[in-house]
């Protein structure tokens, strides 16, 4: 088997037992390998890097392991995945005779994810989890974290990206989807907001995340506690705008991320206030007004990004999204699309969401 032989070039005691496809990332490939000790079994995580997307593997895995060792280090006891290094000491694998990328992770025993909310407080976990994140990583020195992607969340940059692929129309699907262009390019004053803000420095630059989904917290499997963040690939030096508007995009949308339902699709106030709740609770003493101020609006602002992303991908004919048929980015566009719409129509709400929680947060820490 060839996930086996992959598998066996890391330097793990216990003996192979089985693999099996894990998980429903658009990126990776990833596998639940389990093996078998002297006392019990034991499973670890098995992936292949998608080198497409992640050009310099090499940065991708120094940056991960910087932070996890940093982490671990720094916060012994905590329930972080593990770099397991190969045989011959390095953090990932390269595989010649198929010009693959691999690595393997130790996996949280007691652990589950979840691709939706099923029941309200798992959202206030996530808030905590990725609040913890950063605090735990305050500290840790930005410059030490190279760019993996290039300018992966600069909107000004993703909005010229876009627009390049309406003009240019590769595959001929910019007349399907003209609704969808006409309404992400009337919205364009959106794009440079933050990216200004982090040049003026009126914000900071901090290690961030940049996938906050739900889907990339690992929860206990009884208590529903968080017990960590995965999916660590997008970590570089950022804004931790990113991180709290790309969660609320993703986790309190109340459809699905493609939803045909146009209807479904809008923010959920409640979650919305779970996750602030817990987000802050870790992180507001470290943020400055201006994040704060910015906060609601960073949800508006990773929505309409995720909406440019999606058409931008549709328009060059699916070359970085796994779609499941032609039209799948395109669905996802417009989904986001609505999101965004009902976003702009609450965010008076949530902003005063943010400003009560934040102060009653920094009352309890006077």
């Amino acid at each position: 088997m060839y996930e086996q032989r992959i598998f066996e070039n890391f330097d793990i005691k216990e003996k192979f037992i089985s693999v099996i496809p894990y998980g429903n990332g658009h990126i990776n490939d990833t596998f639940l390998v389990q093996t078998k000790g002297k006392i019990k079994v034991k499973q670890y995580i098995l992936q292949r890097i998608n080198h497409r997307v992640f050009k310099n593997v090499e940065g991708l895995m120094n940056n991960i392991e910087i932070v996890t060792a940093y982490v671990n280090i720094n916060f012994p006891g905590n329930e972080y995945q593990k770099i397991i290094k190969t045989k011959d000491n390095k953090n990932y694998y390269f595989c010649s005779d198929t010009y693959t990328y691999w690595r393997v992770y130790t996996f949280v025993e007691d652990g589950v994810s979840f691709d939706d909310i099923v029941e309200p407080n798992l959202f206030y976990e996530t808030g905590l989890a990725f609040g913890e994140f950063q605090k735990y990583i305050q500290d840790l020195n930005a410059e030490k974290i190279v760019e993996t992607i290039a300018n992966f969340h600069n909107t000004k940059i993703r909005f010229k990206n876009f627009e390049t692929s309406v003009n240019l129309d590769l595959v001929d699907r910019v007349r399907l989807a003209k609704p969808e262009i006409d309404f992400l390019l009337s919205k364009k004053d959106y794009a440079p907001v933050i990216v200004d803000l982090l040049e003026e420095k009126k914000i900071p630059y901090r290690i961030t995340h940049n996938d906050t989904k739900l889907n990339n917290v690992i929860f206990h499997k009884t208590t529903k506690k968080a017990l960590s963040v995965i999916d660590l690939d997008t970590i570089m030096p950022g804004s931790i705008l990113y991180d709290f508007g790309d969660a609320i995009r993703y986790g309190a949308n109340k459809g699905k991320e493609d939803d045909r339902d146009l209807t479904k699709v809008g923010i959920d106030l409640n979650l919305f206030e779970l996750f602030t709740k817990g987000f802050l609770e870790n992180t507001a003493k470290m943020m400055n007004k201006t994040e704060i101020e910015h906060l609601a609006f960073s949800a508006l602002l990773m929505t309409y990004e995720l909406s440019m992303r999606f058409l931008e991908d549709y328009l060059n004919g699916d070359k970085y999204f796994k779609a499941s048929d032609d039209e799948h980015n395109l669905r996802r566009a417009r989904a986001q699309i609505a999101l965004m719409k009902d976003i702009e129509k609450n965010l008076d709400k949530m902003n005063l969401i943010v400003k009560n929680i934040y102060n009653d947060c920094m009352k309890k820490d006077s």
